[in-house]
């Protein structure tokens, strides 16, 4: 009972103990709700106390008349406990694909939703109403994907999420690196940053990084910029994080090898350590590949630990301070490494997949990536002997044509009668009969060359409007 000689500003001053029968005596708890204190220092209720409302409410007694308010059907119809008020969202395996490729969604709700409207803007989904819905999207473009959630209370959440979804079609603009050796630009604006963290507050990914007031940044010193994963600050452990190439065409000539190949500066960190233990923080770089534009992923290769280092010793050794520990990269501490992309020589539309892992180590740089394509000198050798020629050249009415054995790539140019160039381009041919692809052109004399990648040419006069043959 309350003690009538204290007032509550008193009892707030010091501790009291108003109820000196308890068991251990103790003074009085200032946030219980039934002590002598303040509503709003109050905030909770003893164990006691709440095995004491929970015998009188007596929940566990079907007999009793409270103890349906706990049953599912009364919170469903009420809209109380797990039943509450819904909330909606959900995530994609995939952002971006090729026209046809099965994308997986996944419902991340609350509230125990049991009905699912899902709205892909076209696309087609195996099951509209389930959580968890296969999908394919019929032609190129940027989908919006809804979604409504409804529970058993009948409340339901709408979650809308624009462009969610980039499909590309299969005449998408393609890099042909692995024909013209070219490298590809850091970040590349056709080169999609995935920071898997973002949505928890996690700012750090791949990034544009340059040296300021220091040598140049790129690999070996070539260029001002590199690519870096600022491993060195990276709170969370194990964060990934995902930088993606353009499609690349690797429809080459089966003489030819092709390959991934690209500069990369990195020590991992050995810090607080002794002889007998050392403490090794290594992160991890891994490359895939994807044969349907960023659908499904298989692994290339797998870089970690002190042997992946090009830090002189393997790692950074510090000892009670991490001053002047983050890695920088320096002209020398450069090494190329190189992938064989072999296995998907003559794949139209291949994306390519970095991903670095934090293992709370230290900076990662990345530089020159280039696809190449390198002749099979013994392979070609022994087959120049015995080969057909590849193909031929015949025109007629304004167009032309090649017949063709095998599939392969054809340099064509067109010039007009005085030597003028009217356009070029490089084409890939499947075998049999097969179109130039030539502009709409003036009445008059062209003349028409056509080069092999194994050097065979073949050249033809083409006539133009009035007074062709």
């Amino acid at each position: 009972m309350r003690h009538p000689a204290y007032s509550p500003r008193e009892l707030l001053r010091e501790p009291q103990n108003t109820c000196a029968t308890d068991g251990p005596d103790l003074p009085d708890d200032p946030r219980n709700y039934m002590d002598y204190v303040s509503d709003a220092s109050m905030s909770h209720f003893t164990a006691g106390q709440r095995q004491r409302a929970e015998g009188f409410l007596l929940w566990d007694d079907p007999y009793s008349s409270l103890w349906p308010l706990h049953q599912p059907a009364n919170l469903q119809a009420t809209g109380a406990g797990p039943y509450g008020r819904p909330r909606a969202a959900f995530w994609a395996e995939a952002r971006r694909v090729l026209v046809g490729t099965p994308v997986r969604f996944h419902a991340v709700t609350a509230g125990k939703p049991h009905l699912f409207q899902w709205d892909f803007g076209g696309g087609a989904a195996d099951d509209p109403t389930s959580p968890c819905p296969v999908v394919t999207f019929p032609a190129a473009g940027s989908y919006t994907v809804h979604v409504i959630v409804q529970n058993l209370s009948g409340r339901r959440d709408t979650f809308v999420q624009a462009h969610t979804i980039s499909v590309e079609g299969h005449d998408m603009a393609l890099c042909r690196c692995a024909r013209a050796g070219k490298g590809l630009l850091f970040p590349h604006q056709a080169s999609p940053l995935k920071n898997l963290d973002a949505g928890q507050g996690g700012s750090r990914t791949w990034e544009r990084w340059r040296w300021y007031n220091g040598p140049p940044a790129g690999a070996y010193g070539q260029s001002m910029y590199t690519v870096r994963l600022a491993f060195f600050n990276y709170g969370a452990y194990g964060e990934r994080d995902y930088l993606v190439t353009p499609a690349l065409d690797l429809r080459v000539d089966s003489n030819y090898h092709v390959q991934l190949r690209f500069a990369v500066s990195y020590a991992c960190l050995e810090w607080g350590s002794t002889t007998s233990y050392p403490l090794e923080y290594a992160d991890t770089l891994r490359v895939w590949a994807s044969l349907d534009g960023g659908g499904r992923w298989e692994l290339l290769t797998k870089r970690a630990g002190a042997p992946w280092s090009t830090y002189p010793g393997g790692c950074v050794v510090r000892s009670g301070s991490l001053s002047g520990a983050a890695h920088l990269p320096d002209p020398a501490l450069w090494r190329t490494d190189t992938v064989s992309l072999d296995a998907y020589r003559g794949v139209r539309g291949l994306r390519l997949r970095f991903e670095g892992q934090s293992g709370w180590g230290n900076h990662l740089y990345l530089d020159s990536l280039v696809v190449d394509t390198l002749r099979d000198t013994t392979r070609s050798s022994m087959t120049a002997l015995s080969r057909e020629t590849p193909f031929s050249l015949k025109g007629g009415s304004g167009g032309a044509w090649v017949e063709l054995n095998r599939p392969q790539w054809l340099f064509w140019k067109l010039y007009t009668a005085a030597g003028e160039e009217v356009t070029s381009d490089l084409s890939w041919f499947g075998p049999g009969r097969q179109a130039l692809p030539l502009p709409p052109l003036p009445a008059g004399v062209y003349f028409l060359q056509v080069l092999s990648e194994e050097g065979d040419q073949a050249s033809l006069r083409l006539w133009v409007g009035e007074g062709s043959p």
